[in-house]
């Protein structure tokens, strides 16, 4: 299986970050292709 690779950065986005999760879950990709979802977090203060 093919599978794509999305990068979120996420600095400080506990209220945000649901938004865009949502968004990314939503899209259906062509030809069996799946997908994952890395959540790079450097340093934040929240959650």
């Amino acid at each position: 299986m093919i599978l794509l690779s999305i990068i979120i950065p996420a600095y400080n986005e506990e209220r945000t970050i649901h938004l865009i999760l949502d968004k990314v879950r939503d899209v259906v990709l062509v030809n069996g292709i799946g997908k994952e979802v890395i959540i790079v977090n450097d340093g934040s203060t929240e959650r």
